[in-house]
């Protein structure tokens, strides 16, 4: 039931928005990436209550190019 992905990409994304926010586009980043994590965790927490199986179905080899 882990979905350490999701939580490895969001911790990125919230250190990436604090750098950011030397230039403060990081404000918005960071509102952002907080408003998905909450989305986020209630959708989760909705359904493994369901008892449906929340997968960790991100691909991070797809999400860059390079």
């Amino acid at each position: 039931m882990g979905l350490t992905k999701k939580g490895i990409l969001l911790f990125f994304g919230a250190i990436v928005s604090g750098v950011l926010m030397l230039i403060l586009i990081g404000w918005i980043t960071w509102l952002l990436v907080w408003g998905y994590a909450i989305y986020d965790a209630y959708k989760s927490a909705e359904k493994m209550n369901m008892g449906i199986a929340v997968e960790d179905n991100i691909d991070i080899h797809n999400l860059f190019w390079w």
